[in-house]
């Protein structure tokens, strides 16, 4: 017995750590046409808000090999939209769904009209932030985790994402969503 069954914490970590780096440059490779929608079509559909926990790892595989650079096709928004609303109170959800939305913000700059999709953006921006409503504010239910064999694929901060969503779609280009 060599020991070669057994991996240890350090080593699968690693081996995650690896893995995404390879998705995430993989997605630069993607033909732009129609990979995207290909992509989408597999997993966007796996996506069931009303079973969070089968909901996250579609979600965050989608989040690192989705192409969104050039004109690749973007007309998953509004359904990404549709099911961002349905799973309210994670923080993990919130941050997945703004890192997707903020790298295609980033990368098709002044393409996309982002104003029906503002007030659930700035509210789940606002919601991330954790803000003391005072004593009247209704007390926050039981947040919703992604589960802890899929945390490894959670690689973005809301903060950074949110950053990033508001410098690159809130261009004097679309001034209709300052």
């Amino acid at each position: 017995a060599d020991g070669g069954a057994y991996v240890g914490r350090d080593v699968r970590d690693a081996h995650c750590r690896n893995m995404l780096s390879l998705l995430r440059k993989c997605r630069n490779f993607l033909s732009k046409d129609d990979s995207a929608e290909q992509i989408w079509n597999h997993l966007g559909k796996r996506i069931t808000p009303s079973d969070a926990d089968s909901a996250f790892e579609p979600l965050l595989v989608l989040c690192h090999i989705l192409p969104t650079r050039g004109e690749s096709w973007n007309g998953w928004i509004p359904l990404a939209a549709d099911y961002w609303k349905c799973l309210e109170f994670s923080s993990d959800w919130d941050a997945s769904w703004m890192g997707l939305f903020s790298r295609l913000a980033k990368h098709q700059p002044n393409v996309i009209d982002w104003s029906p999709y503002l007030p659930l953006i700035y509210e789940r921006i606002a919601t991330s932030f954790r803000l003391p409503l005072g004593g009247a504010a209704p007390q926050t239910p039981v947040e919703r985790r992604c589960p802890a064999q899929l945390v490894f694929l959670l690689t973005t901060k809301m903060t950074v994402c949110s950053a990033l969503f508001c410098v690159s779609a809130l261009s004097p280009a679309r001034p209709q969503a300052m």
